[in-house]
């Protein structure tokens, strides 16, 4: 059989999560080696007031393989389970501040489809959405002061009802005050300050210096960035750059992503240009990040970090037809 072929073939599994057929979430799993690879990215969500935590293995962003896959993350004892995978790539995906709920926005790019884009809350770590918004779909957060068990959403003053709602999800159309000045096109920035990151530098046209030196972009026109910092132990901070810029000569290259990088007590800077995601996992002490499609951990030292271990391997991560436990 031609390799074209193969991988034309497809398992697709579908729930229908209501009687409704506007309400069918298309779920689509490759079960062939062609389609599990390649993926772009593995990026990481941590809870703030619990243990749990979302890996989100993205694949590219043009072509057949756009596809997402979520895999819960005990903190405490280091397991996982897998989620749930996607035919379509998940946007703004938050973890609620228990770990219990986790929100996404899908655009699948499709005008023949009833809901081209869509929004939903589901029981983390699974896709399976429980709040369900097809046809006004949110852009959200969850508030940082959300009950455990009763989760909270920001709608960025967007006031319209989902067309399902059996987690009861309290839909709060007025931001906090210290977030009005980015509103919902600042998503990602709100959710860092939430999550604890400090805003060290604001955004700023970027250098061809900087472009050059720490993204090794041979052009630099319309670049810009901005910094923001958390400083975990023994005087260390672990610094992330956030970029939007326009060269796009590779496909699996966002318009806006991230660098890392360790800055010692003495300011000396230490990039992570491998590095795709990070923060600092305070309960047990230690930095987490992701590269090359691992999970990695090492606690931080007076001397930096030390004994860095992978956790988790998602190199040869296939998409699995799993059904959501509700």
């Amino acid at each position: 059989m031609e390799m074209s072929k193969r991988c034309s073939l497809r398992f697709r599994f579908v729930w229908h999560l209501s009687l409704r057929a506007d309400d069918v979430l298309e779920i689509a799993f490759a079960a062939m080696k062609c389609h599990a690879a390649p993926m772009a990215r593995l990026s990481l969500l941590l809870a703030t007031r619990s243990h749990t935590a979302v890996l989100i293995k993205s694949g590219s962003r043009k072509g057949p393989n756009r596809y997402s896959c979520t895999v819960g993350w005990d903190r405490r004892r280091d397991t996982f389970q897998l989620g749930q995978c996607l035919r379509y790539r998940l946007q703004f995906p938050d973890l609620s501040p228990d770990g219990q709920y986790f929100s996404y926005y899908v655009n699948t790019n499709n005008p023949l489809r009833e809901h081209p884009c869509y929004s939903g809350i589901s029981r983390s770590p699974w896709l399976k959405a429980l709040t369900f918004c097809g046809e006004y779909p949110l852009r959200s957060l969850f508030l940082p002061g959300s009950a455990s068990g009763h989760p909270k959403i920001c709608t960025f003053g967007q006031r319209f009802k989902p067309d399902r709602n059996l987690l009861g999800v309290e839909m709060i159309p007025d931001c906090p005050p210290e977030w009005e000045s980015f509103g919902k096109e600042g998503i990602p920035i709100i959710q860092w300050l939430r999550d604890g990151w400090r805003l060290a530098a604001p955004w700023k046209r970027s250098s061809s210096a900087e472009v050059k030196e720490i993204l090794r972009w041979p052009r630099t026109r319309g670049t810009y960035h901005m910094i923001f910092e958390k400083a975990p132990a023994y005087g260390w901070k672990l610094q992330m750059t956030h970029w939007h810029g326009n060269y796009t000569d590779d496909p699996d290259r966002e318009p806006t992503f991230e660098t890392f990088a360790l800055v010692s007590p003495q300011n000396e800077v230490s990039r992570l240009p491998d590095w795709i995601s990070a923060d600092f996992d305070a309960p047990r002490d230690r930095v987490v990040w992701t590269a090359d499609n691992m999970l990695y951990a090492a606690p931080l030292k007076s001397i930096g970090l030390e004994g860095a271990k992978v956790l988790w391997d998602g190199r040869e991560l296939k998409f699995t037809p799993i059904e959501a436990p509700y």
